[in-house]
């Protein structure tokens, strides 16, 4: 339509009133924008300049909202004379506010307004909490996030950001889950608090979260929520007033202790579990984990010097395995030798990986005459782990993940050394026979199957497999040896010597096993190729079995790896199955040359306490 009242304006038919109230009446914003511009754009001898002030008057009338004054003032490079107020009141009546914000914001900088303040104005005047819901928002904005993105350094912002937060505290007061809620809100702060580039807005957030604190404290009405809210300032490092804690912990129930823990440093807490005679064993180790790297010598000390003072048993066990070393010499520097027997007998109360870890860690530091009796601790403990691990991951006999031993009963002419004597006791004890009534049925011979299975494991124990890694690598060999048949395990160690721990078909006591694996330290590079070799071996004795894997694991460089290469493709030709298992961070070419050669897979290992579960898993899955 524009076009053609240029046309006629160059046709020096302006004048028309009728053509005037045509563009008045039908016209959009658009086209008036466009008659603008072109006339300006030819006004060069300024012969058009009435009418362009007749269209400016037309369009100052016709600008409605702030979406039609930015394409306005966009468009013309200038912003036109008109009430502000009124523009924005029908903004805010007509169109969503994150667009009358967003180009509130872009008129702003653009051409140096502060409609901003205005527009701050007002929504504080006109729109209460109770009327908010009038505003038009879309989904993706709350309220309180819009007044957040579009913090501006005036009074006027800093009205309407205190009105919605009211708004917001009253929400989160009568949520189902208050101190989530307020959480929530405190967390929304403080990342504006933290982005805020504007240095006067982002102290105004910082302010409200000393607020917000103290109502996030105040909305708990059970234990548990006064924990989690401590735990969550805590970790945002935002401040509280330990008053507070104890007013609103003493109100919903909680014992001194109990809100000692919430406010006092960990240490300080410690001390005060220390001297009380029964504590809680997991709660004292948590704590120690808190401030593990700061336990030194002289804490170590201060806090046995408590706990034997009371003998307090559960925190001599926590000491005792968090750093078995320390712990032996604050005893002995506390009560002698007696203070040290105290110690050593609370070790086997709680997780046995911890004491086997530990006795890895420092039984060079462990005084002679008390290295055997810990030794004899952890081998019992060791044990014990190894057939639980088993019975968990392995399954039982007769099903479960290792289920090799199929059994059928005794005939004539089977040979007695077939006879498979846990079946035949289980079945005896099961029907509660006597010795005199027992027939052949009663006995029960292992079934030749031609779906016997070999595994061969070879595992690093060079100087880089310490603590932790021992522990679990002795945990893991235990419960395989206790969950497979004889005839189906081969495992050896090796650093640059091998040390085979357990041939296939050879029988292994758990006791001998353990005291040989808790014997075990660390030492030398890593030479692979004799650890192989012996697998190589063990598989060729094994020619009849169905299904064959071989799992390598190493946790350092392997210095001797072309002498192996040979060995590692010959198991192709052998048709085994080859698993390398390797820690995360680790030398990821050579692994992958590896496995190249044995025509294998690479798999590694996050975290070691599921290593044990990581063997099951690679031995189940392939067979």
């Amino acid at each position: 339509m524009w076009e053609k009242v240029i046309i006629k304006i160059l046709n020096n038919d302006y004048k028309s009133r009728k053509n005037l109230k045509i563009i008045t009446r039908k016209g959009s914003v658009e086209d008036i924008i466009n008659i603008l511009k072109y006339l300006k754009e030819i006004n060069s001898n300024r012969k058009y300049s009435d009418i362009i002030l007749i269209f400016k008057n037309i369009l100052r009338n016709r600008i409605e909202n702030v979406d039609d004054l930015f394409n306005t003032a966009m468009e013309l490079k200038e912003i036109p004379d008109i009430r502000l107020d009124k523009i924005l009141i029908c903004s805010l009546e007509t169109i969503p506010l994150p667009l009358v914000l967003k180009l509130s914001k872009a008129l702003d900088q653009s051409f140096g307004m502060n409609i901003r303040d205005l527009l701050f104005k007002i929504l504080f005047q006109e729109f209460s909490a109770e009327n908010f819901s009038k505003l038009k928002l879309n989904g993706e904005y709350g309220l309180f996030d819009l007044i957040c993105e579009y913090s501006f350094h005036s009074s006027s912002w800093i009205s309407i950001y205190e009105q919605v937060l009211l708004a917001e505290i009253e929400k989160a007061k009568n949520a189902f889950r208050s101190h989530e809620t307020f959480k929530i809100l405190t967390n929304k702060i403080l990342q504006n608090t933290n982005s805020c580039e504007n240095i006067f807005c982002a102290q105004i957030f910082s302010q409200s979260l000393i607020k917000l604190s103290s109502l996030t404290i105040e909305s708990c009405i059970v234990p548990t929520e006064l924990k989690d809210v401590v735990e969550f300032l805590n970790d945002q490092n935002l401040p509280f007033r330990k008053e507070k804690i104890k007013l609103i912990g003493r109100k919903i129930g909680m014992s001194e202790d109990e809100i000692a823990e919430l406010i006092e440093p960990p240490f300080e807490v410690l001390k005060r579990l220390m001297k009380n005679p029964h504590s809680d064993l997991k709660k004292i180790k948590n704590l120690i984990d808190k401030i593990k790297s700061e336990l030194d010598l002289d804490k170590i000390l201060e806090l046995m010097t408590l706990a034997l003072g009371v003998n307090n048993k559960e925190a001599l066990a926590a000491l005792g395995h968090h750093n078995l070393g320390l712990s032996l010499k604050a005893a002995s520097l506390v009560e002698g030798k007696k203070g040290m027997e105290k110690l050593i007998s609370t070790l086997t109360a709680g997780k046995g990986e911890d004491l086997i870890t530990q006795w890895f860690i420092h039984r060079d530091e462990i005084p002679e005459f008390l290295k055997e009796k810990i030794k004899d601790l952890a081998k019992s403990i060791l044990i014990d782990l190894g057939i639980n691990y088993s019975r968990n991951y392995c399954g039982s006999l007769n099903s479960g993940l290792f289920q090799t031993n199929l059994v059928r009963p005794y005939e004539i002419g089977d040979c007695y050394e077939d006879i498979d004597l846990e079946s035949t006791l289980f079945n005896i004890l099961e029907k509660g026979k006597k010795i005199e009534h027992l027939t052949y049925d009663d006995f029960f011979v292992s079934i030749n199957s031609n779906d016997k299975r070999t595994v061969c494991i070879e595992m690093d124990i060079s100087e880089s497999m310490t603590g932790k890694k021992l522990a679990y690598m002795a945990i893991c060999v235990t419960m395989l040896v206790y969950g497979m048949k004889k005839d189906e395990l081969g495992i050896t160690l090796f650093e640059k010597n091998t040390h085979v721990l357990k041939e296939v078909n050879q029988k292994v006591e758990l006791e001998e096993l353990a005291d040989e694996l808790l014997s075990l330290k660390p030492r030398g590079t890593t030479f692979v190729r004799k650890a192989l070799d012996w697998a190589k071996y063990q598989f060729k004795k094994s020619l009849s079995s169905k299904g064959k894997l071989n799992i390598l694991f190493t946790d350092s460089d392997i210095f001797d790896l072309p002498d192996a290469a040979e060995i590692l493709r010959a198991f192709k030709s052998l048709q085994v199955d080859f698993i390398l298992v390797c820690p995360a961070k680790h030398n990821i070419e050579e692994s992958e040359k590896i496995v190249k050669l044995a025509g294998g897979q690479l798999l590694k290992v996050e975290d070691w306490e599921k290593f044990p579960e990581l063997i099951t898993n690679i031995i189940n899955s392939r067979f």
